[in-house]
């Protein structure tokens, strides 16, 4: 089998090209309830009442495929008469990145698509219960691959400037998304042995390899619908991340002792304004004051002699919150101590945050690389929870792709 190909596509009927209305941010990023959902479900057609849909307990999913199949039987949603991939182009006010929703097969040796970050049972039961009632890939897992002479990356562009637009349309936040139908097989055979980092998706990606299983039992067979998944690839240099600040908002440790603890390991100094650290450092905020903290020589030693290179979000986990403030992986996810602070969002906004009286002290870190992500996908470890920021998101409902 090949491990990049076409598929006939799936996607709404806008003859404008205007499918901001139909679209919604990933699944994860809103929750039930709130403002984002609330506006989503105000329109009966948007991708949001198949993603994650409303009923009692295990209703809901049953309840997004009769949606999904209203939805064709009315031509709400079109299936392409080819087979294609599709070019996407993200435009905002301080960049761009152009990547490509294609057909993948799936890899559970892990060895030519990796992941960089550990996954939970709660969302793959989710997801799995959607596909397996839904039979469609609603959402794009996102990754990244090497392009060491921007092949892709200027065969993407040569796509995107020479073929007519599918849909152009801003979504969200006069995000400009524009995207066109490519037949181009050269496109894929570039990509075709690269091997793949999971950016964001590890949960879709681990649920797709639960279904493919599912369905082989089920089956006795091997079909190209749920051997692939959708996946968006995006060439390294077309890779924006922003990093993930923490604000703490308790923790176990003294708070006499905290300090103390971290000046044997960090030198401290203060700041006058709030700024992103720059790389292989820490900005801290306490008690309206802000500081850098590099790593003391002897810290810096046993990061040198470590076996493989620490992002940094890695040495403020391992080196602080871990030892001195004593929270650990767990706890971290439990949403009780830290909050995450996406790195879209001005630095600035924490000395408000503060004001809310919430927060005992904030963390602030350089925005990871690929390289970062490489070493540690590479080496077979994982990053700590919210060590990387894709930005921006891949709106849902572009493109689905049906996996039965």
């Amino acid at each position: 089998m090949e491990n990049i190909i076409q598929f006939k596509g799936i996607r709404f009927n806008a003859a404008d090209g205007n499918i901001s209305k139909y679209t919604a941010p990933p699944y994860d990023v809103f929750n039930y309830g709130d403002s984002t959902d609330k506006l989503l479900r105000s329109n009966p057609h948007n991708i949001v009442h198949i993603q994650k849909p409303e009923g009692y307990e295990d209703l809901k999913y049953s309840n997004a495929a009769d949606i999904f199949k209203n939805f064709l039987s009315r031509k709400i949603l079109i299936e392409e008469k080819e087979k294609g991939a599709y070019v996407i182009r993200q435009k905002w006010n301080k960049g761009a990145r152009t990547g490509l929703i294609a057909s993948v097969l799936l890899d559970d040796s892990y060895k030519r698509i990796k992941p960089h970050e550990e996954t939970k049972p709660g969302p793959i039961s989710d997801r799995l219960k959607l596909t397996r009632a839904a039979g469609v890939n609603i959402g794009c897992i996102f990754a990244v691959f090497p392009d060491r002479n921007n092949h892709a990356a200027d065969l993407l562009s040569k796509e995107m400037n020479n073929l007519p637009a599918l849909y152009d349309f801003s979504y969200p936040e006069n995000i400009h998304n524009k995207t066109v139908f490519s037949k181009s097989r050269e496109l894929l055979s570039i990509i075709e042995d690269k091997t793949l980092y999971i950016a964001d998706g590890h949960h879709r990606y681990r649920t797709m390899i639960d279904y493919r299983n599912y369905m082989r039992l089920k089956t006795g067979k091997r079909e190209e619908a749920y051997e692939y998944t959708m996946m968006y690839l995006v060439p390294d240099s077309e890779l924006t991340i922003l990093p993930y600040h923490r604000l703490i908002k308790k923790s176990e440790a003294d708070p006499a002792k905290t300090l103390k603890k971290i000046k044997q390991q960090f030198n401290m100094t203060k700041k006058r304004n709030i700024k992103i650290p720059p790389k292989g450092n820490i900005g801290m905020y306490l008690k309206d004051e802000y500081f850098i903290l590099s790593p003391t020589e002897k810290t810096l030693s046993k990061l040198k002699s470590s076996k493989h290179k620490m992002p940094d979000a890695q040495i403020l986990h391992d080196y602080i919150i871990h030892p001195i403030l004593e929270i650990d992986d767990k706890m971290a996810k439990s949403g009780e101590y830290i909050e995450f602070l996406p790195g879209d969002k001005k630095t600035s906004s924490i000395k408000e945050l503060f004001n809310q009286n919430k927060y005992e002290m904030a963390f602030l870190l350089s925005p990871a690389g690929f390289e970062d992500i490489k070493s540690t996908a590479d080496s077979g470890r994982t990053m700590p929870p919210k060590s990387t920021y894709f930005y921006p998101k891949i709106p849902s409902g572009i493109v689905l792709r049906k996996c039965r």
